[in-house]
Order: structure tokens, then C-alpha cells, then sequence
């Protein structure tokens, strides 16, 4: 796998196993929602180097396109895919770009939500528009917070909590489940895994 790819996503793009310790724990974490993708088309978000939706395809998925906006991340799903075998159809371009009428009935928010606040989204946006491209279910994986950046960043970021996650995905008619709390990040870093279904 590409060197660029985050620690949580070195695998063997022939086989999909993990590569490093951190990989093998994010396998694990995923295996709880992996079979709600049989049989459904499925949407990942920031797909990064595609471990999940190369996963998606070999579990059965109808229909699986990785959406990501880093265009080495891009070339790297490409690659996995010709190497895999597996039909993944894969997009480079940003979620706001997305029309709502593009979406899916399993959309994949993993890692991404936090991404979207920092870049200047509020969170009740960020799940707005996640919401708008879901038929079905959204598993989101997030931070249980997320701190304002440092003093003196050029960014903008609205700081938020857990709570206002649960408020906007109710707000949208969405029932939320917490499926677990993530361990491939480390403690000093938590992740909650969500899943939320149109009610």
C-alpha cells in the first residue's frame, strides 16, 4: 500500500489484511458493520485508501463508489482496485460537490465528520448534508469531542461534543445507536462508532 495512507489503513490490496497493528484492530472494529452491506449499495466518504470499501465490495455490496478528495488517495484506491479485482467505482471530488439525489441506502461517514466541522462546517451541516445522502443507514465514526484548534490557526473549526451529533442526526429523523468505541486511535484519541437509520 502507498506510503501516504494513515496508520489505520495499510493493508495488502491482493488480500485486505492488515499490515501493521493498528490496521488488524480497525478490521476487527469494522467487522460489526460489515455484513448491514450485503446485498445494499454503499457510499464511503473520505474513503482514504479504500480498505473499507474494497471491504464493502468483497462483502457483498450491490454497488460501492469511494468518495475522496485527495487526489493521491484517489490514484491509491485506483491501484488497490486493479489489484483486487474488486468493483469499486471510485470518485474524486468533495462531499459538498455530492448532489443529495447521489446518494446511497448505506452511507459510510467514517472519519470523516471531524474533517468536515474543521474545514468550516458547522456540526448540524455536516450531518444535514451526510443525512441528505442517506436512503437508509449512516455509520459515522467521530471523536467523542473535538477541541477548537490552536490559537493563531489560519482555520476555522467549531468546536463540538458528542451531543451535538446525537441532537442533529435526531433533529433529522434518524434513530442512533453507539455501536462501540473505537481502539485502533489509542486512548488519548477516542472515537465512537454511530449508526443511524431513517425512522
Amino acid at each position: 500500500m502507498a506510503s501516504g495512507a494513515c496508520g489505520y489503513q495499510q493493508f495488502d490490496p491482493m488480500t485486505l489484511t492488515s499490515s501493521n497493528p493498528r490496521t488488524r484492530q480497525r478490521l476487527l472494529e469494522l467487522e460489526r458493520i460489515l455484513p448491514e452491506l450485503a446485498g445494499r449499495s454503499v457510499l464511503d466518504l473520505g474513503a482514504n485508501h479504500g480498505l473499507v470499501s474494497l471491504l464493502a465490495a468483497q462483502r457483498g455490496a450491490r454497488r460501492v463508489r469511494a468518495v475522496e478528495k485527495n487526489a493521491e488517495s484517489v490514484a491509491a484506491i485506483r491501484e488497490a482496485c486493479r489489484i483486487s479485482g474488486l468493483p469499486v467505482e471510485v470518485e474524486h471530488r468533495s462531499v459538498w460537490d455530492m448532489p443529495d439525489h447521489e446518494g446511497a441506502e448505506v452511507v459510510l461517514a467514517l472519519e470523516i465528520l471531524h474533517w468536515l466541522v474543521f474545514h468550516g462546517a458547522t456540526p448540524g451541516e455536516a450531518i444535514a448534508k451526510l443525512c441528505a445522502l442517506t436512503e437508509r443507514s449512516l455509520f459515522i465514526e467521530t471523536p467523542w469531542e473535538a477541541p477548537p484548534v490552536a490559537e493563531g490557526s489560519k482555520r476555522t473549526f467549531a468546536a463540538y461534543d458528542i451531543r451535538a451529533i446525537l441532537e442533529s442526526l435526531l433533529e433529522e429523523g434518524f434513530s442512533v445507536e453507539v455501536l462501540h468505541f473505537c481502539r485502533y486511535t489509542g486512548r488519548t484519541r477516542p472515537r465512537v462508532m454511530l449508526r443511524a437509520d431513517r425512522r
